[in-house]
């Protein structure tokens, strides 16, 4: 039975855009021939990243959402990661999903208990207008707390 797992990896920002696009392509190759589908792909976008990777500063990312049998997962992971220009990978698994709607997209929070936080069964009241000198006041008064 097929598993849906969300892959993203990034790709060497120094690559060529027609190699870019072979590698893309490769990817999408790669899944089909393992006898997997893509359910979603997203387009590679140029990315900062937080650290260098490979001395690069940043990379092309792209995300795909795959429908694959879970004995080829490791097959795939491991081609994958064998790539030229193939600079991280995630692999991740995701519930199957039969449709997509706004109410699974925007679930409300979970309520809980003890924490401090008010249960999401419970509409929230609009915060009231405060003007600057109540805060420039309730300033002053920590200060002067603190001072103490």
């Amino acid at each position: 039975m097929a598993v849906e797992y969300e892959v993203t990896y990034l790709a060497d920002p120094t690559l060529p855009d027609e190699a870019r696009g072979e590698l893309d392509a490769s990817v999408d190759t790669l899944i089909n021939e393992l006898g997997g589908t893509i359910t979603h792909s997203a387009p590679s976008i140029r990315r900062r990243l937080m650290y260098p990777i490979n001395k690069q500063t940043a990379a092309f990312a792209r995300a795909l959402n795959i429908q694959l049998e879970g004995e080829k997962l490791e097959e795939f992971r491991k081609t994958l990661r064998r790539k030229a220009g193939v600079m991280r990978l995630a692999i991740i698994r995701t519930p199957q999903r039969t449709e997509v709607s706004p109410d699974m997209l925007f679930q409300p929070e979970p309520e809980t208990a003890g924490r401090g936080r008010t249960p999401a069964t419970e509409p929230r009241k609009p915060a009231k207008p405060v003007s600057m000198e109540e805060v420039e006041e309730k300033i002053e008064e920590a200060l002067q707390e603190e001072v103490k």
